[in-house]
């Protein structure tokens, strides 16, 4: 469970640290950025702040993340988050308007509270059950996002009436 800051004051001042740029805290202390939000190799464990909207692209990469906790509920941008420690997708945005880059994270599962995307996604490993589209040069799968937000939405069913805790 990550240790949320608690005050106002606590997350202006994280989010100036991390040159978070045109931010607003709102009442529910969640934090919408109408910028790119860029945590990139800041050895991070958590994210202490939760974000809210996040109109530009918002990147995670290369730190020691465990859990998406934190992450924008919507991305306007693409949502990157590779090199990390990702095992699931559980608090994953629900909407995101361009690429998934989800590369180099041991995830062991898949589904997410995806509901729309207008891109790709990419990852390290093949997704059962999924066909992908493309294995670049670097061994990387590539799927549309249509077929992935389809699949997902049947794998959450299938988990659900079988009594899987997803």
């Amino acid at each position: 469970m990550n240790q949320q800051l608690k005050s106002k004051e606590e997350i202006y001042q994280w989010c100036t640290d991390h040159l978070i740029e045109n931010f607003t805290i709102n009442e529910d202390l969640s934090v919408d950025v109408d910028d790119n939000v860029i945590l990139y190799l800041y050895q991070m464990d958590e994210l202490p702040v939760q974000f809210g909207y996040v109109t530009g692209d918002f990147i995670l990469g290369e730190n020691h993340l465990k859990t998406l906790e934190g992450v924008p509920r919507r991305v306007g941008g693409d949502f990157i988050c590779g090199g990390n420690d990702i095992r699931d997708l559980d608090y994953f945005p629900k909407d995101i308007d361009a690429r998934i880059i989800l590369l180099n994270n041991p995830l062991v599962s898949y589904t997410s509270p995806l509901e729309h995307a207008n891109n790709i996604i990419w990852i390290s490993k093949p997704i059962p059950g999924l066909s992908y589209l493309e294995i670049d040069e670097h061994g990387y799968y590539k799927y549309n996002i249509d077929d992935y937000i389809q699949w997902n939405k049947g794998a959450k069913e299938f988990f659900q009436r079988h009594d899987f805790f997803i």
